[in-house]
């Protein structure tokens, strides 16, 4: 560092001993380490985390699928209200980018079953337009 060498000596983590003399900052490693007791075990459900039904767009209605998985940060729109294509629709946080998801054709919202805050998968229906 700015034209001088250093040496580091590193002790393991989690080592507990003495310092050894005529060392400073070494320390003797203890004859026995402490043991570690195991990680609590976790259950999981077989079949993972439950969702609620995903709704099906009827004949002549346009789902809006979550093109990658992220998670839901904004609504812009509300159930009823009439949207253009190219309408921002919704706002999909994936990677730390916000992708804007436009209505893809003209009609009203029909359904909204995703809350903002909420993660979802790819292809997961995210709102339903309907003509």
């Amino acid at each position: 560092m700015d034209g001088q060498f250093f040496q580091v000596d590193v002790d393991p983590a989690g080592a507990i001993g003495t310092p050894v003399p005529g060392t400073p900052g070494r320390a003797s490693l203890p004859t026995r380490l402490p043991a570690n007791p195991p990680p609590p075990a976790v259950s999981r459900a077989k079949d993972g985390p439950q969702r609620a039904p995903v709704p099906e767009a009827a004949a002549g209605e346009t789902p809006i699928l979550a093109p990658m998985p992220g998670m839901l940060v904004s609504v812009s729109v509300e159930v009823g209200q009439k949207v253009d294509a190219g309408d921002p629709v919704l706002i999909l946080e994936a990677m730390k980018m916000h992708n804007v998801l436009p209505a893809p054709v003209a009609g009203t919202v029909k359904s909204l079953p995703v809350p903002h805050g909420t993660q979802v998968d790819k292809d997961q229906v995210l709102a339903i337009i309907a003509p």
